[in-house]
């Protein structure tokens, strides 16, 4: 069996839920998936044939759906809940289609498209596809494109150049922390700090340079009432962001913890 690291590390954030979870159990499903594809195709197929025969199979035969009634439930960033449940939001969908479209051979990378995300599938003549795997990987033609950015952004003259910057392949690391700062956002609107402060640690260790994410745990930590560690991320988030436009606002909280630590010692 092949490890993939992007599957991996999506099902290492699915333990932090899930303690118990078989990690291997879900890999050897892509891997039966991209069997069952592999078994259709011809010896001969392009690029375009095998896109259509996973878009067949993923979304036509086994149901994969976006998750559009309940967009914001947690599970729906979890890779062994949506492919239990076979639902899910563009950043998992697309890590579905994207390991099993690598294991036929294509050559695809997500693309962190704001507001919704994308997969780039190269052809072979340096051409690619742009493919939405929440609307059932459905190809996306430049106008349509260029539609979903003028409604986040309106009408610009660098319109060119910004299209082509918003359709880079996205990193490992990027598409990572684009599923977590997912479910950060939905525990910390849910008011769950405990599960927020799992999440927010696996964004510190995942990306240190953002110091953002110290302050934001530093929050956390104060709400869960762990002073100290609270104390530690935002003198570290003051020390390296001094300027920071909220920096007066962290300064008042440190004043209030170091009160608060001083009556209980």
């Amino acid at each position: 069996m092949i490890y993939y690291n992007l599957a991996e590390a999506a099902l290492k954030v699915s333990t932090d839920e899930y303690p118990e979870l078989d990690v291997t159990q879900y890999i050897n499903r892509l891997d039966a998936y991209a069997d069952v594809i592999r078994t259709r195709l011809h010896t001969a197929a392009g690029v375009s044939e095998i896109v259509e025969e996973i878009n067949q199979y993923l979304f036509d035969e086994l149901g994969f759906t976006g998750n559009i009634d309940d967009y914001y439930d947690p599970r729906n960033s979890y890779l062994n809940d949506v492919m239990d449940r076979r639902l899910g939001i563009p950043i998992t969908l697309s890590l579905i289609f994207i390991e099993i479209s690598r294991r036929l051979g294509l050559r695809t990378q997500g693309v962190s498209f704001p507001g919704h995300f994308l997969v780039k599938c190269d052809m072979d003549d340096a051409d690619f596809l742009i493919l939405d795997p929440f609307a059932g990987g459905k190809i996306l033609n430049r106008d349509e494109l260029e539609s979903r950015m003028h409604s986040l952004y309106g009408e610009h003259p660098g319109i060119a150049d910004t299209l082509e910057e918003l359709l880079r392949g996205a990193s490992q690391t990027e598409f990572l922390n684009r599923i977590l700062n997912n479910l950060k956002a939905i525990y910390l609107s849910a008011g769950n700090f405990e599960k927020a402060l799992y999440v927010i640690d696996r964004i510190v260790k995942l990306r240190p340079d953002l110091m953002e994410e110290r302050r934001d745990r530093g929050k956390v930590y104060m709400a869960l009432e762990c002073f100290t560690p609270a104390i530690n991320d935002l003198e570290a988030y003051t020390r390296r962001v001094p300027d920071a436009d909220d920096s007066n606002e962290v300064r008042d909280y440190l004043i209030d913890l170091y009160q608060r630590v001083g009556h209980i010692h």
